[in-house]
């Protein structure tokens, strides 16, 4: 059985985004009594060109979490069950659990989204299978996420994780992605300054990077990975 190489799972990340309400996830080192959720439906679109395979994942992975199908999502998951969902199909999302996946995270879950932005493609199941719906931003405006833009890949000369966060030190040398889209996220829903539109307002969650993209003149050019937390903030 061939294993998928680390680097080769990362390939193509778009951007890991994590929803969180735990004062830390540490990726790599989670321990048994922490219950993990990992989305799995056979042939549901993903970013990775049908290369990614359950049996293909790391065992760590594989042994940690339990397996949810787009049902198990609709009735099992729960933040009083599950402390963190995995996901590793990037922008896509199964449209049929949108309702459930923002309950769970406004009820204090956790979600890690491997491979691009989160919920930009709704995808549904028809008579066919499954069809994977145009980008919208409509539905990852209900995480803060108002935007996203590209940031060419091979403007990158080396990737660093951030200090002081109780990450593995070598987590930025682990990825090395071909596409890169950054986020605008916006966590106010009110301003300061009612008449001026744009203005800023009362933080309703903190946005923390945790690998940040080197440019050849070593300045932060991009973050391939951060951290959203909903449930810090000012208020």
């Amino acid at each position: 059985m061939a294993n998928l190489p680390r680097r080769k799972f990362l390939k193509t990340i778009g951007g890991a985004a994590v929803a969180t309400a735990l004062p830390r996830v540490s990726f790599g080192a989670q321990r048994r009594s922490a219950s993990v959720a990992l989305f799995w439906e056979p042939g549901f679109p993903d970013p990775w060109a049908g290369q990614l395979r359950l049996e293909t994942l790391p065992a760590s992975v594989r042994d940690l979490a339990v397996v949810l199908s787009e049902q198990d999502l609709l009735t099992q998951l729960d933040a009083t069950r599950f402390d963190l969902l995995v996901t590793l199909n990037g922008s896509m999302f199964p449209m049929r659990a949108l309702d459930t996946l923002l309950k769970y995270l406004r009820a204090g879950g956790n979600w890690l989204n491997i491979g691009g932005v989160p919920l930009t493609n709704p995808v549904v199941r028809n008579s066919s299978g499954w069809q994977t719906l145009p980008a919208q931003s409509t539905f990852h405006k209900q995480l803060g996420i108002t935007h996203s833009f590209a940031v060419p890949a091979d403007q990158i000369a080396s990737y660093q994780t951030v200090d002081g966060l109780g990450l593995a030190a070598d987590l930025g040398n682990r990825i090395k992605p071909d596409h890169l889209h950054e986020l605008y996220v916006r966590l106010s829903s009110s301003n300061n300054e009612p008449d001026e539109a744009g203005s800023d307002g009362p933080h309703e969650g903190v946005v923390q990077p945790l690998v940040f993209g080197l440019n050849r003149e070593g300045r932060a050019i991009a973050a391939p990975v951060v951290q959203i937390d909903r449930l810090s903030g000012d208020r």
